[in-house]
């Protein structure tokens, strides 16, 4: 767990800022990024990391004057990773009205080539799922230890023991 959350960030946050980060659920943290349900009931992912990004977003999905917009009511700079993560919620509403009304199909077609980053909502239990069914070997189980124990079967990344004083 130390390990995941030392990865993450949570950890250096606390050292530095000297406070733990809020929870924000699946928001991607320091930018934009959510996950919306479509039309047909699937999941994407879109994320905008830069500001190329973002405008590919707008121009691909044609929400870029709405998407500009928040950006003067909330008076942040959406060009800007902390304006969109400030803005995230108001961004969000938008891209989840344009995604419930679309097919991740016709995401896909709209999102080709646009330089939108962006892929399918994948949750960990579909993955597992999909290996049990294969009969596949993940990356993270190739090794000697992990080869004869099922996926469920986890493991602590370290093992810490306390020493005599």
């Amino acid at each position: 767990m130390l390990a995941m959350v030392g990865h993450l960030g949570y950890i250096g946050d606390v050292h530095i800022n000297g406070r733990a980060r809020p929870a924000i659920g699946n928001d991607l943290y320091g930018s934009f990024g959510r996950d919306f349900t479509t039309a047909d009931g699937r999941r994407v992912m879109i994320i905008a990391l830069t500001p190329r990004q973002w405008r590919a977003l707008g121009r691909a999905t044609g929400l870029a004057d709405r998407l500009a917009m928040v950006g003067t009511v909330m008076e942040v700079d959406l060009e800007t990773e902390s304006g969109r993560f400030e803005a995230r919620d108001a961004i969000a509403a938008l891209l989840a009205r344009w995604c419930a009304a679309k097919t991740l199909t016709e995401i896909a077609a709209a999102f080709a080539g646009s330089g939108v980053l962006w892929g399918r909502f994948r949750i960990l239990s579909g993955w597992c799922a999909r290996i049990a069914r294969l009969g596949e070997e993940p990356a993270l189980c190739r090794n000697r230890a992990a080869r004869d124990r099922p996926l469920s079967d986890a493991r602590p990344a370290a093992r810490f023991q306390r020493r005599a004083a």
